[in-house]
């Protein structure tokens, strides 16, 4: 009697009748090595998409502030990939009274119910565009009390720093791919409530001349006055 063919897989088992058994494969060496390759990357990638996906999910609702780390107005919150923000733009380049880390921990301190609220959430952390890493701007609110307008209340920030990244993108975002476009997560009326807010509290700290509104830290950045 010939040898049987049993089919498993993409590989055939054959057997013959004295019961020497060896796997032959009609695959060629080269399909044997993309399909190890692919393998790899299936393993290597899944973690990382399902970080970024619960990330990305993660974006659509509040949760307890103390959960995340601090440096500055940049955070980190365990189990996510993502990077949170207290600015909606002007990360890097915004002028700053240089005491923001004590304000921060003041006010967590102060407010230990806080939530972190996502406003607006980006395909890819700015500074490492290749990343894939969502940035996610927050306000850490308290009820009616806000860490971010305290912020500009303090003179810490000009408020229009406040603004995300739909609106000071404004109609470049257009001309963006649909996968780095910035997104909204939450209702416009309240948006522009804040920035309400936030435009009250500036103009309260420039008529006390805190922080960045102050006569030393202007003549700092724009040089003394000319007489």
């Amino acid at each position: 009697m010939g040898p049987r063919y049993g089919a498993i897989g993409v590989v055939f088992l054959e057997v013959d009748d004295s019961s020497r058994h060896r796997v032959t494969s009609p695959m060629r060496r080269n399909d044997r090595f993309l399909i190890r390759v692919c393998c790899f990357a299936a393993l290597t990638l899944a973690p990382l998409v399902l970080a970024t996906a619960r990330a990305q999910n993660d974006a659509e609702a509040a949760f307890p502030a103390s959960q995340l780390q601090f440096k500055s107005v940049f955070a980190s919150r365990a189990a996510t990939r993502a990077v949170y923000c207290l600015l909606g733009n002007g990360f890097f380049r915004a002028p700053s009274s240089g005491d923001i880390d004590a304000l921060i921990a003041a006010f967590l301190a102060a407010h230990p119910a806080a939530q972190a609220v996502p406003v607006t959430v980006t395909a890819q952390n700015i500074g490492n565009a290749k990343s894939g890493v969502p940035m996610i701007y927050i306000w850490v609110e308290d009820g009616d009390v806000n860490l971010n307008v305290n912020l500009v209340r303090e003179g810490a920030y000009p408020g229009n720093v406040m603004l995300d990244v739909v609106q000071a993108f404004g109609g470049r975002i257009a001309s963006m791919k649909d996968e780095e476009k910035p997104r909204r997560l939450i209702a416009n009326d309240k948006y522009q409530a804040f920035i309400a807010r936030v435009a009250g509290a500036q103009d309260a700290a420039k008529a006390e001349k805190k922080g960045v509104w102050s006569d030393e830290f202007q003549e700092r950045i724009n040089g003394p006055e000319r007489p």
